[in-house]
């Protein structure tokens, strides 16, 4: 009898250890994240007010997390407020969410749906504003996906920047 006592304090402390390590889902974005900030990323998860913001990209938005690229340049584009790019559902390709954009970011749209083209599925939101480029991501994925976000967000500001004023 007491060794099954013994047998059974031991294997509730194993369980309450391993109930607080993370699950190898959770790991792997923390390495996202990680590497992400490491690479100048911001990384944030959309609080409430943000949330609220963007009801209307409700099914992007959810469970997924903010990267963003600031522009650092003391020139930034004259831009009010943000625009989104979207990928639609069952296309796979990415459109302007407004119907009608400013004269300067019309100019360069398709040059931003292009650096967008190369993301993989899972990312499908993105939000334009002088202050730079965010994307919305769901964290699955490969290491590379950070690489390639990495390029195409600063490929992006870089156009944003070249805007005609």
């Amino acid at each position: 009898m007491g060794v099954w006592i013994v047998v059974f304090i031991v294997l509730a402390l194993m369980g309450s250890f391993f109930w607080i390590l993370p699950s190898p889902r959770d790991r792997k974005r923390m390495e996202f994240r990680q590497k992400a900030m490491r690479a100048g990323i911001k990384v944030r998860l959309p609080d409430k007010g943000l949330k609220d913001r963007l009801i209307r990209f409700e099914d992007q938005v959810l469970g997924a997390a903010m990267y963003e690229l600031f522009i650092i340049a003391r020139n930034k584009p004259e831009l009010t407020g943000a625009f989104f790019v979207i990928k639609v559902e069952g296309e796979g390709e990415w459109r302007f969410n407004e119907v009608s954009l400013p004269i300067g970011l019309q100019e360069i749209s398709s040059r931003i749906i292009q650096e967008l083209v190369v993301l993989p599925d899972n990312f499908n939101l993105v939000m334009l504003s002088s202050n730079g480029t965010s994307i919305f991501w769901d964290e699955r994925g490969e290491d590379e996906y950070v690489d390639q976000l990495l390029g195409v967000m600063t490929e992006v500001n870089s156009i944003l920047l070249s805007m005609p004023q």
